[in-house]
């Protein structure tokens, strides 16, 4: 029944930030909707009156999971307009709720853990809410409940004891193990429940920070651990490899890592930080984030140092970009030519996003092994051949097309800045004929 629950969620969930395309935000709305992020951590008012667009700005908030952090402001009598005010609020206070809903199943999940003798860990959601947004735990909006468990053995043992069900937990649809593989999902008092497992081989970054620091994140609950949440330096380093692998396109995961060093900037450990994300290959995009959140949300926020330049540093940089978070929300409405090569590079992402090699050429080096685990796993194979065998038809595909691979990344750039002139000429124009 659970699963037949979360299939309908899953079909109904229209109202998606991953699925939207809205109309295009002007520069002045989009630049008040980054300034609302300083604004509120700062605590200092803003004045928001001259919005062109009232109604898509507040989308947009939503979208991008500010909606909690307007109701604050409002609240604290740091922003006001009348087309905003009530729906913040509103948003503000749901959050809230939920978050204490979210609570209860946690707890629930904590206690069966506790008497199966099962370590666990939550990240993101519920633990980002009580490790980062203590004082305002109704800034932070998520709509599911992330648990890591040392194995899938373990995992299906906590889901059958949460369920009641005896039975071995279906697998997951061939097309989810190959996009979400290592995850099982239940439904638990209308929360969705994810619990991701480590496998070996691992099918991307986040299987590789699991495995790495088993040792340290798991905990069996009980007394003396009165919420099952990592160490702030370990979910710092989870949530940025968490925002590089769906390339950094919302604003509140900015706002978490910036929210998460102002709580706890004594206890996080930068230097242990850099080295661990050097480790995963994703420290110059982790630099890149702090670039991000220095210049938006936080001056005193530490600058993770850039590591070595490489072929893909010009895409990593558009990644991060402002206008790139933003145009990820409107790209079937201004441009289906820049949609269409965005959804060929993330085809491409790991290797898009991983640091550059010396060695690139070479089969060790590339990030080719990630996608073959991930093809093999969604396909059930079990045999060890045939993730070597992928990852070297990769490489040799990838050798053979590099200077296509590499002329797509750069036209991508070209297209990007000439669709950036064009919109910005085509305002002027606008405003121009308005003018007359």
């Amino acid at each position: 029944m659970y699963v037949e629950t979360l299939c309908r969620k899953i079909c109904n969930m229209s109202f998606s930030w991953n699925m939207s395309h809205l109309p295009f935000l002007s520069d002045k709305d989009r630049t008040l909707l980054l300034i609302t992020m300083r604004s509120w951590f700062c605590k200092e008012p803003i004045d928001v009156s001259g919005l062109n667009n009232p109604d898509l700005f507040w989308e947009y908030t939503v979208r991008h999971g500010l909606s909690g952090i307007l109701g604050s402001m409002v609240l604290n009598n740091l922003l006001n307009h009348p087309g905003i005010n009530s729906r913040a609020v509103d948003w503000y206070r749901s959050h809230l709720l939920q978050h204490e809903q979210s609570l209860h199943v946690c707890r629930r999940v904590e206690q069966e853990a506790q008497l199966a003798g099962i370590p666990i860990v939550f990240v993101k959601g519920p633990a980002i809410a009580l490790q980062a947004y203590t004082q305002e735990p109704g800034v932070r909006s998520y709509s599911d409940i992330d648990v890591l468990v040392p194995s899938r053995e373990e995992a299906l043992r906590l889901i059958r004891t949460l369920t009641g069900k005896e039975a071995e937990v279906p697998e997951e649809i061939r097309w989810d193990r190959l996009m979400h593989p290592g995850r099982l999902h239940i439904m638990l008092r209308d929360w969705e429940v994810e619990f991701a497992h480590p496998m070996d081989p691992s099918p991307d970054p986040m299987f590789d920070f699991i495995r790495m620091h088993q040792n340290q994140l798991f905990k069996i609950p009980g007394p003396e651990v009165p919420f099952t949440v990592p160490d702030v330096s370990l979910h710092m380093i989870f949530l940025i490899q968490h925002m590089v692998r769906h390339l950094c396109n919302r604003l509140i995961w900015y706002m978490d890592l910036a929210v998460l060093h102002l709580a706890h900037e004594k206890d996080l450990d930068w230097d242990f930080i850099s080295h661990e994300l050097e480790k995963l290959e994703l420290k110059n995009m982790a630099s890149l984030i702090s670039l991000f959140c220095i210049q938006q949300v936080n001056p005193a926020f530490p600058r993770i140092p850039f590591g070595k330049k490489g072929w893909n540093t010009a895409f990593q940089k558009i990644v991060v970009s402002p206008e790139q978070i933003h145009s990820t929300l409107s790209l079937h409405h201004e441009s289906r030519v820049l949609h269409y090569y965005t959804r060929i590079l993330s085809t491409l992402r790991y290797v898009l996003i991983a640091d550059p090699h010396p060695q690139t050429s070479l089969f060790r080096r590339l990030p080719c092994h990630w996608l073959s685990v991930r093809l093999v796993h969604s396909q059930g194979w079990k045999s060890s051949f045939w993730i070597p065998f992928f990852q070297a038809l990769f490489v040799g595909i990838y050798i053979c097309l590099f200077p296509i691979v590499w002329l797509l990344c750069y036209s991508f750039v070209g297209i990007f800045l000439a669709e950036k002139s064009f919109l910005k000429s085509r305002r002027n124009d606008a405003q121009i004929l308005l003018s007359g």
